[in-house]
């Protein structure tokens, strides 16, 4: 018999797309959508975290601040897409999936910023 219990796996991609899991639970394409939006916030949170890992690297030679410092503004970009999320999803399905995607491109483009101003330096020093 096969149980319709949720992995922990989903229950942190739920909580990362700011969903109440108690509602998910009984809600079988909800779990899909906010799984879908928790793995965006995670990639996002990743990519956040190593950018900025890469940028205080720079700038920063002691690693160890370097790693509290890109935790630190990881988790600020992770705060602050959660709350987005949750304030979003008060609105249309589709349109709250079209913001999301937008927002979720421009916190890449920000994050990856500092590779690519290294890169065209390092190119036109070269």
């Amino acid at each position: 018999m096969e149980s319709n219990e949720p992995s922990t796996w989903s229950y942190f991609l739920w909580w990362l797309a700011s969903a109440d899991p108690d509602v998910l639970k009984n809600y079988g394409p909800g779990r899909i959508r906010y799984s879908i939006i928790g793995v965006s916030v995670l990639v996002t949170w990743m990519i956040a975290t190593l950018s900025w890992g890469y940028f205080f690297s720079m700038v920063i030679k002691e690693q160890a601040a370097v790693g509290v410092l890109a935790l630190s503004f990881g988790g600020i970009i992770l705060v602050i897409y959660r709350k987005l999320i949750a304030v979003m999803d008060k609105s249309g399905w589709i349109r709250s999936t079209l913001i999301l995607a937008l927002v979720t491109l421009l916190f890449i483009l920000i994050q990856v910023l500092p590779l690519l101003i290294k890169m065209k330096y390092q190119y036109s020093h070269d």
